[in-house]
């Protein structure tokens, strides 16, 4: 069983334990049937299906609190042991956007939000409910040059990528952009050892909401990323 599986097993054990024992209140604990002969036992199919359901869609809360990306060292996208991932995932030195004639640099979100990112929610194991994105992979990159919607880059992503993780964007103090998240528990064990620690591409398009700017929409997995994140600022 993965770490996270794990941990969510252990707490919901817990809760378990302590309502069997009179203890605190717990909507996902077993629920106690009679039968026939008066013997008290556990509805273990609800039992079960209420443990997996946590295990899906509850996420440690410490996975997405902001880290520490002061100073001049930029970190790669990492994915820990434990399920978290921290990282960059753009910032210092040229954005080439697939074309490799040109060097942009990144240019602060005019949504301090990213209400156009942060478009999920999620639920923390601290009964928080919080707004993230996703990174996706499987996918090929978004055609920017086409002409490209938001809602287009969405519906590419959609049709084609697997979300490998749940994460908070925001810029750092050097105006560079940071995530912190947690991996999804469900995914393939397979997909994701060809997956995790890879480059990111962000996608940003002109939104009704930031006046016709470019505001973040999507964070892509790829094999080659538009916008390398270099140990060191370049």
């Amino acid at each position: 069983m993965d770490p996270l599986k794990r941990y969510g097993a252990l707490k919901l054990a817990q809760r378990f334990s302590e309502r069997l024992r009179g203890g605190a209140d717990c909507d996902t604990c077993p629920t106690l049937l009679t039968a026939p002969d008066g013997v008290v036992v556990t509805d273990k199919p609800i039992a079960a299906a209420a443990t997996t359901v946590a295990q899906a869609v509850v996420y440690p809360a410490d996975h997405f609190a902001k880290w520490d990306a002061r100073g001049n060292a930029m970190q790669p996208l990492t994915f820990h042991p434990d399920g978290r991932i921290t990282g960059h995932i753009a910032g210092q030195g040229c954005f080439r956007n697939g074309d490799m004639t040109r060097c942009q640099r990144y240019q602060p979100d005019p949504d301090p939000k990213l209400s156009n990112f942060h478009s999920w929610t999620t639920t923390l194991d601290n009964g928080e409910v919080i707004r993230t994105g996703v990174l996706t992979a499987g996918g090929k990159h978004a055609d920017l040059y086409a002409g490209m919607t938001a809602s287009d880059v969405r519906r590419i992503h959609e049709d084609t990528s697997t979300v490998v993780a749940r994460v908070r964007a925001w810029e750092d103090g050097s105006g560079r952009l940071a995530v912190a998240g947690s991996i999804v528990p469900t995914i393939d064990p397979g997909f994701l050892s060809q997956a995790a620690g890879a480059p990111v591409s962000i996608e940003q398009i002109p939104t009704f909401e930031t006046n016709g700017r470019n505001t973040l929409v999507s964070a892509h997995m790829v094999v080659h990323p538009a916008w390398p994140v270099l140990e060191t600022a370049s």
